[in-house]
């Protein structure tokens, strides 16, 4: 299996960093019910891009030991069970959050896409003998992760988080190849 297909299927090397970030941000909601001013929520999105993909990249590197015909392994299917739990507890975080007015919205979509994200991640995990090529076929993980894209790029684009680092996110945008 190449990167690209991994990619495809579980999307953007980013996008899990809000596991780290789940901590940073369940702390700044704590005693009150004041608004987080820009940079405060800012500060949370921008820990985000920069921490917590430990997780992710053992889910990674054990994925790409596989086929895309190939049934996903217990190893596989145990790790993205851990997958889905940690992004819904960031998820369960970033809810907590009060963001700026005019992030609220992104705010929201951001907490749904990671929900929907890691329900498809605890599906795929119960399925028996669910193959990589199959996953993307069936894409709810896929149009999840994409979900979260554009909650990013929105962010992003109001000013919220600063351009993607090299080698970053934008640069994982291949199509998968699945002929292998």
């Amino acid at each position: 299996m190449t990167n690209e297909t991994w990619t495809r299927v579980v999307g953007r090397r980013w996008i899990p960093i809000v596991l780290a970030a789940a901590g940073l941000a369940g702390v700044g909601a704590c005693g009150g019910d004041e608004r987080l001013s820009r940079d405060a929520f800012s500060d949370r999105l921008q820990s985000i891009d920069r921490q917590g993909s430990a997780r992710y990249e053992r889910l990674e590197q054990q994925a790409m030991r596989l086929k895309p015909d190939q049934p996903l392994t217990d190893e596989v299917r145990r790790g993205m069970r851990q997958y889905a739990g940690a992004l819904t507890h960031a998820a369960d975080r970033l809810e907590e959050l009060n963001p700026p007015a005019d992030a609220e919205d992104e705010n929201a979509t951001l907490t749904e896409a990671l929900r929907e994200r890691a329900d498809a991640f605890e599906q795929a995990a119960r399925e028996q003998r669910v193959t990589l090529r199959q996953l993307e076929q069936q894409g709810s993980i896929t149009n999840a992760g994409e979900m979260i894209d554009r909650a990013f790029e929105r962010l992003r684009k109001q000013g919220f988080l600063r351009e993607a680092s090299p080698g970053g996110p934008s640069s994982r945008c291949a199509k998968a190849d699945t002929n292998q």
